[in-house]
């Protein structure tokens, strides 16, 4: 280019030096300033270069996103899996009655479904427990049965205990809720313990309760089998006198029980079989409660009996507002599966009333409000 515009400026001094019109001069001296004052063009950036700089800050970024502070195989995958991850690292901030647990036993052992159902989702869960707590270290079953043992510690039992034998395993646990009934409660627990140790074992095992708290024993013991065992039908002449028990007993006993596990129990009522039955047991409770009622004749005694029922459900505080009752639910147990138990519970207990119940939501915490 340098070469090109020497050039032209040395034929337009030749035209200014030679004898030519001044016009001619003229126009040859604004030609030497153009070529001078003009700036060469410069070359476009390619568009290669600038898409491949732009990929990389896409990637980047993108690493950016994917780093985790923690592990993926920390992080729950599951609802029961998180709620199991709670216990195990006693993040639990609200404790539960242990005649709570004692009332939602009584649902799961209602009827002969409700039992196989419950054992049923037990193993499951104690599958979630095996894999969420299983570790390199655990190279002998004795190992990976303490896992089960702080398990059940963390819910809120006391000096629970396993025996490993030739031929079967023992597990042994005791807690307050020493209301007896004559049946072994314990088949939730027992589904967990089988799945846990079938897990561990990589073979079906079943776990049967021989000796329960419940039935003349002082700790509840647990025994593995190879075969099925048919689960025993509840006693349905004792249930006004188990319900006496277990509101006298809320009313003098701490709350030292895991949240958490109350919601694994819950966790049964996305069973429809399991929930139809649990509904109609809920009414009977509150038919049962509302004839031990009948002795008290004013209504504030008759109000404040109902209340107990609601506290023994532990779902919620209910309040009272003249003759209105709300119960705001805690966000964990804010489902439709439980505003329907509480719902039948109420209905059962005011059969002879008329009686109307509102749901109330609000960021997703219900009240269940209801009027005599």
């Amino acid at each position: 280019m340098k070469v090109i515009y020497k050039k032209r400026s040395e034929k337009n001094k030749k035209i200014i030096n030679s004898k030519t019109s001044i016009t001619k001069k003229r126009k040859a001296a604004t030609r030497i300033k153009r070529i001078y004052t003009q700036k060469p063009e410069k070359k476009p950036p390619k568009q290669k270069t600038v898409i491949k700089k732009k990929i990389k800050k896409v990637i980047k970024k993108h690493k950016k996103i994917r780093l985790h502070k923690f592990p993926i195989s920390i992080i729950p995958k599951s609802y029961n899996e998180l709620l199991v991850h709670n216990i195990k690292s006693k993040n639990d901030k609200l404790k539960i009655n242990p005649y709570s647990l004692f009332l939602y036993s009584l649902i799961v052992n209602s009827n002969r479904p409700n039992r196989t159902g419950a054992y049923n989702v037990g193993i499951s869960i104690g599958k979630v427990l095996y894999y969420s707590t299983k570790t390199a270290y655990d190279t002998v079953l004795s190992d990976s049965l303490q896992h089960i043992v702080e398990f059940f510690e963390n819910v809120g039992n006391r000096s629970v205990t396993y025996l490993i034998l030739p031929h079967q395993i023992v597990f042994s646990m005791s807690n307050d809720d020493n209301i007896q009934m004559g049946i072994n409660m314990h088949i939730f627990e027992s589904g967990i313990i089988s799945g846990f140790i079938s897990s561990a074992l990589h073979n079906y095992i079943n776990v049967r309760e021989e000796k329960c708290r419940h039935n003349n024993s002082d700790t509840c013991v647990f025994v593995s089998h190879t075969k099925d065992t048919h689960p025993i039908d509840f006693p349905k002449d004792r249930l006004d006198k188990l319900l006496k028990s277990a509101i006298s007993g809320y009313n003098s006993t701490e709350s030292n029980m895991s949240n958490s596990y109350l919601l694994l129990i819950l966790s049964l009522l996305e069973k429809i079989e399991f929930s139809s039955n649990a509904y109609k047991f809920a009414d009977r409770i509150g038919r049962e409660m509302r004839k031990m009622d009948n002795t008290r004749k004013t209504k504030n005694n008759q109000i404040g009996f109902i209340i107990d029922g609601i506290k023994l459900f532990a779902v919620g505080l209910p309040t009272i507002k003249g003759s209105n009752i709300s119960i705001k639910l805690n966000k964990e147990v804010s489902k439709r599966e439980v505003i329907k138990l509480i719902a039948s519970f109420i209905g059962g207990f005011m059969n002879k009333y008329p009686v109307m119940i509102g749901v109330k939501n609000n960021n997703g915490v219900y009240t269940i409000r209801f009027k005599r």
